[in-house]
């Protein structure tokens, strides 16, 4: 090889290697240098205060987040219902929210009712569709229309109730799968009363 050649090619490797050394790689730490607009830092826990929704109780907890995923949830201490306790449904709540079968957004039924197979729908197609369908139910017959929702309170139960209300003559079913109502129901056909 020629010196003037051997020259050439390591000229061109070496700008090769200054040039790719130059792309999109320092822009990750940006972020590392420069915090974020809600003050955190990477790797940093933020505490939010909320409400457990596991079951009608409606506990306070602490919801631990590292940089925008929820890591873990203890009662909150400063809660007049659980005074910091927590049950295992309310720690269990992260694998709800984390659960890979949970769907990630509206879905259309794909195949014959009852195969489970489903097809991501854009939000607002799916919202189009819904409102197309419940104003020709409600046209027709609006006691076909029925919310089932578990026992709501605050926001949503308003939120619910005023949906019934505009949609005429829907109903709105409340089902609580905690609750002990057909428990208690068996006890007192068995036993006589309600309770042991």
């Amino acid at each position: 090889m020629r010196r003037r050649t051997f020259l050439k090619a390591t000229g061109i490797t070496a700008a090769g290697g200054l040039f790719a050394g130059c792309g999109r790689a320092s822009e990750k730490l940006i972020p590392l240098l420069v915090p974020a607009e809600d003050g955190t830092a990477p790797g940093q826990a933020v505490t939010f205060a909320s409400t457990c929704m596991q079951c009608p109780a409606g506990c306070g907890i602490h919801v631990r987040v590292v940089e925008g995923r929820a890591k873990k949830i203890e009662g909150n201490p400063e809660h007049p219902v659980n005074q910091g306790a927590l049950c295992a449904r309310g720690q269990a709540a992260l694998q709800e929210l984390y659960h890979p079968d949970r769907l990630p957004g509206p879905a259309r039924r794909a195949g014959p009712r009852g195969s489970g197979g489903l097809s991501p729908v854009p939000w607002e197609r799916a919202l189009d569709e819904v409102g197309r369908r419940l104003a020709e139910i409600r046209s027709r017959d609006p006691g076909r229309i029925l919310l089932i929702t578990p026992p709501l309170s605050g926001s949503l139960g308003r939120l619910a109730a005023e949906f019934v209300r505009a949609c005429g003559g829907a109903r709105h079913l409340v089902v609580d799968p905690l609750g002990t109502e057909c428990h208690e129901r068996v006890q007192a056909e068995v036993w006589g009363r309600a309770s042991p």
